[in-house]
């Protein structure tokens, strides 16, 4: 209801009233709430010059000493009045309602003009109801207004949350057509501030980056706190100056150091920048914020100190969302294939079994390892997708080799994989469609995906695996937190030394002492030790006199198609 409108209800029954009152020649005007005194706002009925200047009395209540009274109706010799005083919450006076009755000399005449005056006055009554209902409305639309503002707020920070931030953000970029900047940033290790410091530390650091922020741009920035340690923001370009955004990425950076340092930990303060800017054609809120993620990932794999602005060419690799068409596409087209690195034994010189590593073919960039698509791999549906088609390929390639006895088939799989109810099964009739056996294959699990709980379905999975045939190789041993307890624990019957214990063996006699140790302590435990990235004979030398078999690494060959070697 817009204020002092008339309802259309309230209209017709002052209108009856007031053709009643005409029909019995009684002259008569209707006066509304006005906007400030001597202006009025509506009128209904006669509105001669006489009248207006009644609607003056009417209004300052000068006409009657009572007007305090909330309806009251006077009759004088020259006329008869009907008002109604309107307040405020605080008893201000607000305006009036106001009916004037032309004089008659009928005494008849002069009853109707009472009852037509409290009729009047009765919808005058209804109208100041309704008059406050609307105020006490407006009050409720002002009071929902500031929980809105307030649901718009991050409760830790003031800043936006990420629903508001997006919302601001879609208008601004619908109604402002200059170029904009938007910000993405993420606190570097951020769960070990929490961990080492305490949370009430952490929510102070996290308070600490949004003043930064809010002194670092420019007043008229959209700022937001998207959700954990990632804040976004969204700047206007004057004439689209890319400059200007490099300089912007400065002064966070500088704030938010400064920041660290004033709660004594200057240490802290490390952020990861991505950055994306709107085009003619690209001002989509969702699309900009996949950018900016892309390129703060580049960011974080390099210099921190100067953050990324997204460019398509550098950047596309490092969003998952960017990258899924592309990935799927060449995933359709089978340009993403299945490579064979050889595992070779220094006993009998012969090739023990294979690796299957993934290899996507670009038309552009040539063979990409899986580094340069590792987001795509770390997103559940891509993975499987993935999985499903190399070990269903590899298998094939593995099974039209002329002599595959006594080979075996290494296969990588993640913790999705196994946690995939289906696995075992899909590859008991894989082996089956390619007349392969379980003893043909090694199912290799990186240490992270031991890290689950013994007797977890991860682990059920391995023994149940082993059961049938298959053998389980833990990849990278040494370099994270696999331990002597996986190898007690856990299903194990290969284990990878990574390359990094022995890069230096021919000049450490520690490290030296070290491989000797374990190849001791495998061959305890009964299971095989398999030393990667052997790249010349010096080393494979070294470990063929320390008693190490199985090798694998460029000297014995490279990735590739099966039978390349």
């Amino acid at each position: 209801m817009t204020r002092h409108s008339f309802p259309e209800e309230l209209e017709r029954l002052v209108s009856d009233a007031l053709d009643a009152m005409r029909s019995q020649d009684l002259h008569a005007a209707l006066f509304l709430p006005l906007p400030e005194p001597g202006k009025p706002r509506v009128m209904i009925g006669d509105t001669d010059t006489r009248l207006r200047r009644q609607t003056l009395q009417l209004v300052d209540f000068t006409a009657d000493p009572t007007c305090g009274d909330p309806l009251l109706i006077m009759h004088t010799p020259q006329e008869t009045l009907v008002a109604r005083r309107i307040e405020d919450s605080a008893g201000n006076l607000r305006g009036a309602l106001g009916l004037r009755l032309a004089p008659t000399p009928d005494p008849a005449a002069s009853v109707r003009a009472e009852r037509a005056a409290r009729l009047l006055g009765n919808t005058l009554m209804q109208w100041d109801d309704l008059l406050t209902l609307e105020e006490e409305l407006s009050g409720e639309v002002r009071q929902s207004h500031a929980l809105s503002r307030q649901a718009d707020r991050d409760a830790l920070t003031a800043l936006l949350n990420n629903r508001a931030f997006q919302r601001r953000c879609r208008h601004r970029l619908g109604t402002d057509i200059r170029h904009h900047a938007l910000l993405l940033l993420d606190l570097d290790n951020f769960k070990t501030v929490n961990d080492v410091y305490g949370h009430p530390f952490g929510d102070q650091y996290l308070q600490t980056v949004a003043r930064a922020l809010i002194r670092a741009l420019p007043s008229k920035s959209l700022l937001g706190r998207l959700g954990g340690d990632e804040f976004a923001a969204l700047i206007a370009l004057p004439d689209g100056d890319s400059a200007t955004v490099d300089r912007l990425m400065r002064d966070c950076f500088t704030g938010i150091e400064d920041g660290a340092a004033d709660l004594g930990k200057p240490d802290l303060g490390r952020v990861s920048i991505g950055c994306a800017i709107t085009t003619e054609k690209l001002r989509d809120v969702s699309r900009l914020l996949h950018r900016a993620d892309a390129a703060l990932y580049a960011s974080k794999r390099a210099d921190h100190r100067k953050g990324a602005v997204y460019t398509p060419e550098t950047h596309q690799n490092f969003s998952a969302r960017l990258m899924r068409p592309r990935f799927l596409q060449a995933l359709e087209e089978r340009r993403i294939q299945p490579f064979f690195q050889p595992i070779r034994s220094l006993l009998s010189g012969r090739i023990a079994g294979y690796e299957v590593l993934v290899r996507w073919i670009d038309p552009e960039k040539g063979v990409l390892e899986p580094e340069a698509f590792s987001l795509a791999l770390s997103t559940p549906e891509l993975a499987e997708k993935l999985s499903r088609r190399i070990i269903g390929e590899a298998l094939s390639h593995f099974a039209g080799l002329p002599q595959r006895d006594p080979l075996w088939l290494t296969l990588n799989v993640g913790a999705g994989d196994l946690l995939r109810s289906e696995l075992v099964e899909d590859l008991d009739r894989a082996l089956e469609r390619h007349g392969l056996d379980w003893e043909h294959i090694v199912i290799e699990v990186t240490e992270t995906t031991m890290l689950g709980e013994v007797q977890g379905p991860i682990f059920r999975t391995l023994a149940n695996l082993r059961h049938r045939g298959a053998r389980v190789a833990l990849d990278d041993f040494g370099t994270g937190y696999a331990g002597l307890a996986h190898l007690r624990s856990w299903p194990v019957d290969m284990l990878k030394l990574d390359r990094c214990f022995i890069q230096d063996i021919a000049s450490s006699p520690r490290d030296s002492a070290f491989v000797s140790a374990l190849l001791q302590l495998t061959t305890a435990f009964g299971i095989d030790l398999i030393v990667e990235g052997v790249e010349d004979e010096e080393t494979a030398s070294l470990l063929r006199k320390l008693g190490c078999d199985l090798v694998q690494g460029y000297h014995y060959g490279s990735p590739g198609p099966l039978g390349a070697d």
